[in-house]
């Protein structure tokens, strides 16, 4: 039984042992995994908003050049009603012309003269303009500032995410989107668009006979590939004002050109809105079907939320998908949007399974340490209770002759006291050596089987105080010898129910003890009561006594204490151990009780 329980400890212990570390490296794991898994969506969420921003950045490409386009050639129309109108006719990406003179008076299309049904239209759309036309500027001032705003708050949050990637390197993220940044910026040649375009208005620009400052400053931003915003220079110059106006008439958003001559005349060109959209899909990539590396799908919205274009392989299930990013167009297309959608980011694979193994391979390194250590204590337990047994067999073959021995040498001495005479005490002396040392190699045999197994336990109604003075018997030639006087206060004089052999071995130990370490001392206490139920039986000497840092270990199997208390005294030390556990078997204790001078042991047992 002792055995089993000793293994479930074992079986216990190194569970623990393999069970803790791998629950800590499981929730570190974890941790490592959730970290990175939020750093590769931040890398993620950052290289889509540069896609976005690089989408965003064509576009405003188209408006920088159709600027100075306008720009130059406003400067050089005829305001003619006649002209203005053969213009209109003649350019396909001009819907509408208004012209309003210094005193803030439509000039065209003419107040006092007939109109066409397409100029009342158009002068119908513009009320608020012709009510206030300094709203162009005052428009075009907050277009600015809402976009300078927008783009700090943009530019702020990518520098905040790039911070935050620096930290710690994925490269999961960088070869998901890697793919798809590359393909769709090679997509319809959109580094090349903007290159040529930026190449062919420097031409057009060389060819006029006047350069504005506005067009060489817009020249050289988009040389440059800026992604800034189209807007005219602050200035308090009319001449040099010029801008963008967009308002909204039905289920179409109208874009208007403005710019003040030098004059103070207001020239405003309506863009046709077909041919504006049609200009910014030819600029934007096409969806090549089967393209592994476009698994997305980018949308360009207008003001009402309608889709204008869309491009990428990547299917919605339907049109009201929440898109992963959303983010507005610059000036003067603020109030449309770009949307990108695609597959939520997910940790690799790869990723995902090397953590897996790694747990995994540490999980078998720990259980296989485990087993070996189960298995090497398994052994020892196997050895050592294969050494009990067989020292527990040797000492109960040793017991039969032995007792042979000390009944014989009882005998031999009761008839030396017939034969022999006073006189002649040697022989007396021969055999009474002869049985006090069997009857310690008895002791010694007992002490050994009952440390082996557990005794059984026979209880009867018994006088305890007479088993102590049989005890006591068996000692008193040896503490004569030794010259221990012994102080006997028994008052127990009434009947318990205990087991006699398991109380006689328990003093026998006490008192053997006593013998071999108290002999200094020279007296020897022993005391009896009945109290509260349990019968208490008090053992003290008077010798060198046990230090205080020795207590706490003088029940423990096989432990002496090393000093001169035991120097030169032969023992095994368990029977203190011994005598504790025989008291454990009737129910008590046996504890030892400090005292002045020497060592106290104190048992109790129940009375019932």
């Amino acid at each position: 039984m002792l055995q089993g329980t000793k293994q479930k400890k074992l079986i216990i212990i190194l569970g623990l042992i393999v069970v803790l570390p791998l629950l800590l490296l499981a929730w570190q794991g974890w941790k490592i995994n959730q970290d990175n898994k939020q750093l590769n969506s931040a890398r993620f969420d950052s290289l889509v908003s540069a896609r976005l921003s690089q989408v965003d950045t064509v576009i405003q490409s188209y408006f920088e050049e159709m600027q100075i386009k306008w720009g130059l050639q406003i400067k050089q129309w005829n305001l003619s009603n006649n002209e203005i109108r053969q213009r209109i006719d003649d350019n396909g990406n001009i819907r509408q012309i208004f012209v309003i003179d210094a005193q803030n008076k439509r000039q065209f299309p003419p107040r006092n003269a007939a109109v066409t049904r397409s100029e009342q239209t158009f002068v119908d759309r513009l009320e608020l303009i012709w009510r206030d036309p300094q709203m162009l500027i005052t428009n075009q001032s907050n277009q600015i500032e809402f976009g300078e705003k927008l783009e700090r708050q943009l530019e702020q949050k990518t520098k905040q995410q790039i911070a935050a990637n620096s930290k710690k390197d994925s490269r999961s993220a960088a070869r998901s989107v890697s793919s798809y940044s590359s393909s769709v910026v090679s997509s319809d040649g959109i580094a090349q668009a903007e290159t040529q375009e930026s190449v062919q208005v420097e031409e057009q620009i060389a060819v006029q006979a006047e350069v504005s400052p506005l067009a060489k400053t817009v020249s050289s931003k988009i040389s440059r590939k800026s992604k800034s915003r189209v807007a005219a220079p602050k200035s308090s110059n009319k001449a040099n004002q010029q801008g963008w106006y967009m308002w909204h008439w039905g289920s179409d958003s109208n874009l208007i050109f403005w710019q003040q001559k030098v004059n103070g005349t207001i020239v405003g060109v309506e863009m046709e809105p077909v041919r504006v959209k049609a200009d910014l899909i030819s600029r934007l990539p096409d969806t090549v079907p089967g393209d592994e590396s476009s698994d997305f799908r980018l949308r360009l919205l207008d003001t009402a939320g309608q889709v204008v274009y869309q491009w990428g392989n990547y299917q919605l299930s339907t049109s009201k998908d929440v898109p992963q990013q959303k983010r507005p167009l610059s000036y003067p297309l603020s109030s449309w949007a770009l949307e990108y959608h695609g597959e939520p980011f997910n940790q690799s694979a790869l990723s995902r399974y090397t953590l897996l193994l790694t747990f995994l391979g540490f999980a078998f390194l720990i259980s296989a340490l485990a087993w070996f250590l189960y298995r090497e204590q398994t052994r020892e337990m196997r050895l050592a209770e294969q050494r009990v047994q067989f020292v527990s067999q040797v000492s109960h073959e040793l017991k039969t002759p032995l007792t042979n021995i000390r009944m014989y040498a009882e005998l031999l001495e009761d008839k030396l006291e017939d034969q022999l005479g006073d006189e002649e005490q040697q022989p007396k002396r021969y055999v009474q050596v002869i049985t006090d040392e069997s009857k310690r190699l008895s002791r010694l045999i007992s002490n050994v089987l009952n440390f082996s197994r557990a005794p059984r336990i026979h209880k009867r109604e018994i006088y305890p105080d007479d088993v102590v003075r049989q005890s006591i018997e068996h000692f008193g030639p040896s503490l004569e010898a030794k010259q221990i006087a012994l102080e006997l206060d028994l008052k127990a004089d009434q009947e318990i129910t205990s087991d006699p052999d398991i109380l006689e071995q328990v003093l026998n130990n006490l008192l053997s003890n006593v013998e071999k370490y108290a002999v200094t001392g020279k007296r020897l206490d022993i005391k009896s009561e009945i109290k509260n139920d349990h019968y208490r039986l008090s053992v003290r000497d008077y010798g060198d006594g046990i230090s205080k840092s020795e207590r706490k270990h003088i029940f423990k199997p096989f432990y002496r204490i090393n000093d001169k208390l035991t120097e030169g005294v032969s023992g095994t030390g368990i029977g203190l151990t011994i005598a504790r556990q025989q008291a454990q078997h009737l129910g008590g204790s046996l504890e030892y009780i400090e005292v002045g001078q020497g060592a106290c042991f104190e048992l109790r047992i129940p009375t019932k």
